[in-house]
């Protein structure tokens, strides 16, 4: 989870190959909820296999939010208005955390601050989607893309053609051919 967090700060572009229950959804909703707040005017989306998986990560990060210590939330002078929905958290600093489905329409004429996918290998559309998505991109916006594997797919050709660390008795990069930097996290044999 530290090299992830480490790696979000580092890279604009993550993709992730992991084992599942290792509680990265846990560190990727934490790490979006810290941009939210310490950055005005973010727009952090958020895509999975439905549109009710990438709202629960949206009500982890309501849940989350909810449990800050009074003093920091009013030392940054940031509150949820009420009107929120379960697949949107709009803050009062104007940064928005919002889930929407994965269509490659949902996101078209949006710039994204980051725009996260969960389980990307379980979407059956992900190439069409992701090149519906890099444009929000462009004004300098980051991605953090992850899953767990499912067979040779465009989720697993991005993760093959990232700069990777190998790990060993000295740290070796394998040179970056995407734009994008990988990690493995847990035993997945990808």
């Amino acid at each position: 989870q530290k090299d992830c967090i480490s790696d979000f700060l580092t890279f604009r572009h993550n993709v992730i190959v992991k084992s599942r229950q290792l509680g990265l959804s846990e560190t990727v909703s934490a790490y979006c909820l810290w941009l939210a707040l310490f950055h005005r005017d973010k727009n952090i989306v958020i895509m999975a296999t439905t549109l009710k998986t990438a709202g629960l990560m949206v009500r982890k990060i309501r849940e989350k939010f909810k449990m800050l210590p009074a003093w920091l939330t009013e030392i940054l002078k940031v509150t949820e208005p009420e009107a929120n929905s379960k697949i949107n958290l709009i803050l009062s600093n104007g940064s928005s955390i919002k889930a929407v489905p994965t269509t490659d329409g949902a996101v078209r004429g949006e710039a994204g601050s980051i725009v996260v996918v969960d389980e990307a290998a379980h979407i059956e559309n992900f190439k069409e989607l992701w090149k519906a998505i890099f444009p929000t991109l462009a004004t300098g916006g980051s991605s953090i893309i992850f899953s767990s594997p499912n067979g040779k797919n465009y989720f697993h050709e991005l993760f093959d053609g990232a700069e990777k660390k190998k790990t060993g008795e000295k740290i070796e990069y394998i040179p970056n051919r995407n734009g994008f930097h990988g990690l493995e996290v847990g035993s997945n044999n990808f």
